[in-house]
């Protein structure tokens, strides 16, 4: 199970993605999955930015 996004501080990869992307996530307009681990948020040019979360446990190496 994953836990809820809206209980993890996310501030540090809100701020990196924002970086990344060179664009504003407007942070409260935020939707929360409760289902899969991923978080969308509208930008600031009218676009959208879903993030994905994953245990590490999960993950796999070899595909």
């Amino acid at each position: 199970m994953m836990d809820a996004l809206t209980t993890v501080p996310l501030h540090d990869v809100l701020t990196q993605t924002e970086r990344r992307l060179e664009r504003l996530l407007k942070r409260n307009d935020g939707h929360y999955s409760k289902f899969n681990g991923t978080a969308g948020f509208p930008t600031d040019v009218g676009t959208w930015v879903r993030l994905s979360w994953r245990r590490p446990a999960s993950l796999n190496p070899n595909r």
